[in-house]
């Protein structure tokens, strides 16, 4: 505990020292830990430029072809013909790597563990901007997984 404190102390000085007092807010959580409002995340709609994936115009369709890609369909889900879905909201961290995953809407476990896997092998997208500088956001999707007939 005697660590984490003066590890926060010190980050926080650094901070308020470099950036100066005004340029900054922090907040108090739970766990009596320092998080800054560059820690916010920011929903699309709140976006002056929104991630990327890849290259090209059409980035959104460049995200879903990985996923298409990538997903497996759960072994026990196929043995079993159950079919479904899982909708997910990932946070798209500043450097465009994934961040926290919550999982919105699922029809089985299995389905979720399919569609994270698949996420977590994400190339890195551009990260969505506020004035010019990066911010971390929030990107949502949604997998279905249906057996051919």
């Amino acid at each position: 505990m005697f660590k984490i404190t003066f590890f926060l102390l010190l980050t926080s000085c650094f901070l308020v020292q470099h950036l100066g007092a005004s340029n900054i807010a922090f907040k108090h959580t739970s766990l009596d830990t320092l998080i800054t409002e560059t820690d916010s995340i920011y929903e699309m709609e709140d976006l002056d430029i929104k991630p990327q994936y890849g290259e090209g115009s059409n980035t959104t369709l460049n995200f879903l072809r990985h996923i298409q890609k990538t997903v497996e369909y759960p072994t026990l889900a196929r043995e079993n013909s159950i079919q479904g879905g899982v909708k997910l909201k990932f946070v798209i961290e500043k450097d465009g790597s994934v961040g926290e995953i919550v999982v919105l809407e699922t029809s089985h476990k299995c389905f979720t563990e399919a569609a994270i896997k698949s996420l977590n092998l994400s190339n890195k997208f551009k990260p969505g901007m506020i004035n010019g500088e990066p911010v971390r956001s929030w990107y949502s999707y949604h997998t279905v997984f249906k057996l051919a007939n």
